[in-house]
């Protein structure tokens, strides 16, 4: 019997967190992964999930990450890939160092390719119906936001990767979307280290038409929606998630 497998990068916190307990509850097998893995070790996950430890700034690490899950008791089930990991820099250009443009697209995107590159023959070597990765983005991966030069670019890169990722494999049956959260309530955006942090989240609930901010759940819920085999027809999408934010000028 072929169990469907999802791996999540960035699972020890936030969206990453979030979605794996979501897609627990809903029978899927899972491969977490991230930095902090005594976090998700202290939790409570279902039989056979499987945790690594990954640094995606390290090319080294994400090699042998990629080599755990060909060797683990998944190798053959992998049914969905959600490259969730990131990391958040608001400077300006100018005070943007090559350093920090070179770690962040390191993370936030060429990680991905990395994975894709060693487990996307894994998928198409054990196909299963409606196989498909979903990438987190940011709405400022296609909507300007000042002071976010350097994040944004590697969110856009993110984006295309998708779309024309889902053209090139789509002959493999291997769906590819994206998703386009706005301003989510996680440790990314760092709220509770300001020092109002109720204040700071009123604005920022203030900010969004439909009331409020986004939450974790949020976001795994239309994770879930994208890699259902029911929806194995949607392809190439690049879904808005910002509760109306980007609708505003």
């Amino acid at each position: 019997m072929q169990h469907k497998t999802v791996l999540i990068t960035g699972a020890t916190s936030g969206i990453g967190l979030e979605t794996a307990k979501h897609l627990a509850q809903k029978e899927y097998k899972l491969i977490l992964t991230g930095r902090n893995i005594k976090t998700l070790e202290s939790m409570s996950w279902p039989e056979d999930t499987q945790i690594i430890y990954s640094d995606l700034s390290s090319p080294t690490s994400i090699d042998e990450l990629c080599d755990q899950i060909k060797k683990g008791p998944h190798k053959n089930q992998l049914y969905s890939i959600v490259n969730n990991a990131g990391i958040f820099i608001r400077e300006g250009f100018l005070d943007t160092s090559l350093e920090d443009w070179q770690k962040a697209m390191q993370v936030n995107f060429m990680s991905t390719v990395q994975i894709l590159k060693q487990l996307l023959p894994v998928m198409i070597d054990h196909p299963m119906n409606g196989q498909s990765v979903v990438n987190i983005a940011s709405t400022a991966g296609y909507r300007p936001v000042e002071m976010t030069t350097c994040y944004s670019s590697t969110k856009a890169a993110m984006i295309s990767l998708t779309q024309t990722m889902a053209l090139e494999f789509a002959k493999n049956n291997i769906r590819f979307n994206c998703i386009c959260p706005g301003v989510v309530d996680t440790p990314i955006h760092s709220i509770e280290k300001t020092e109002d942090p109720e204040t700071v989240r009123k604005a920022y609930n203030e900010l969004h038409p439909i009331g409020r901010l986004g939450t974790s759940k949020d976001i795994a819920y239309a994770v879930e929606h994208m890699i259902h085999e029911n929806n194995s027809w949607l392809t190439g999408d690049i879904m808005v998630l910002d509760g109306g934010l980007s609708l505003k000028g």
